[in-house]
């Protein structure tokens, strides 16, 4: 197979979440793939009949639900492998899409910003600035082998630590000696 070009920032996908029903919440409006548009506050999607349908309506089998550029877009209560749920914040797009009887909740961001939710999240942010770098040339070499591994899927990463990274999306603790660790 041919792998993707990669002299411009990948984009990848999080797998956050899939069940029969989910649930997340939009900080801001937002616009469907097929230009409908979704107000801002708490939303369900849900697999019925081979079809996802959103807040009661059905909507495209995989749904871009694109919004204005801001810090914090979405939040959404995780179900991790093991442990209690939690609810985290992310600064990505949102996708919905159909996968086979359940609907799934998907986190598309640009793979520096899904790094600067990774560091801090995989080690204490306030470490020395030379331990984050390493650690980030770590995360990024992880994440860019994912990244060619599984461009072709629907997602390329996971959320949790025990299937890839940890990630915590934008509720991840950020410090000056992360974003210089991240830049060097």
């Amino acid at each position: 197979r041919v792998l993707p070009d990669l002299r411009s920032e990948p984009v990848v996908r999080v797998f956050l979440a899939q069940a029969a029903v989910i649930a997340f919440s939009l900080d801001l409006p937002a616009t469907l793939a097929d230009g409908r548009r979704i107000a801002a506050g708490a939303h369900r999607v849900q697999a019925v009949g081979g079809t996802l349908v959103l807040d009661g309506v059905t909507v495209p089998l995989e749904s871009l639900l694109v919004m204005a550029v801001a810090e914090r877009r979405f939040s959404a209560e995780l179900d991790p492998p093991y442990g209690r749920n939690q609810t985290l914040a992310f600064g990505g797009t949102p996708v919905v899409r159909l996968a086979g009887a359940q609907a799934q909740l998907l986190e598309e961001l640009p793979l520096e910003s899904y790094l600067a939710g990774v560091l801090p999240t995989e080690m204490n942010p306030k470490w020395p600035v030379a331990a984050l770098a390493a650690q980030a040339v770590a995360a990024r070499s992880y994440a860019t082998a994912k990244y060619l591994e599984r461009f072709d899927r629907p997602w390329q990463l996971h959320w949790h630590y025990s299937v890839d990274m940890a990630y915590a999306g934008v509720t991840a603790k950020r410090s000056p000696n992360v974003t210089e660790a991240l830049r060097s």
